[in-house]
């Protein structure tokens, strides 16, 4: 029973400190104060967040449609052996769009390097000029037959190396 005393007792006298511990009441004028103080400036006029357009999209502002862009790319890449170009269209309509505008954008790069047989040319010629530095300088036909065998895309990132390696051996 002597703790329970004890505890209230405890609590009475915290209570009492808590009490004269408060600050004393404000008058009415100090409350129209700072009621009069100015509101809080509206959030800073972050610029919102534009939301990336989904590859679905794209290919609408792009393309206007899927199949225009299938239509496009089928006359652009190249197909297997043997397939038909409508079945070459049914095959590619099946892709999702991020691949159709993938193979879409390494169709362009190819193009602008001249196409298959440029791509061909210029890796070709570049390890002709690199090999001739070292003191081989015989043609290399094999090479070549490896680079015809290579998909467009391979051409491609390699092309892009050889130009990345070109150009900064001209600037240092």
């Amino acid at each position: 029973m002597a703790t329970k005393t004890t505890k209230n007792a405890k609590e009475k006298k915290t209570a009492k400190s808590a009490k004269a511990t408060k600050a004393p009441k404000q008058t009415k004028a100090a409350k129209t104060a700072k009621a009069a103080k100015p509101a809080k400036e509206a959030k800073s006029a972050k610029p919102k967040k534009t939301t990336a357009k989904t590859p679905v999209q794209i290919v609408k502002d792009r393309f206007e449609s899927k199949a225009n862009l299938v239509n496009e790319l089928a006359e652009k890449l190249e197909r297997k052996e043997g397939e038909s170009k409508a079945d070459f269209v049914k095959r590619l309509t099946k892709v999702s769009c991020t691949k159709l505008l993938r193979l879409h954008k390494r169709a362009e790069e190819a193009e602008a390097a001249g196409g298959r047989r440029g791509l061909v040319e210029t890796l070709h010629e570049y390890r002709r000029r690199t090999q001739s530095k070292k003191g081989d300088a015989k043609e290399d036909g094999t090479y070549k037959k490896h680079l015809e065998k290579k998909t467009i895309g391979a051409l491609v990132d390699q092309y892009k190396v050889v130009r990345k390696r070109t150009r900064a051996k001209a600037n240092g």
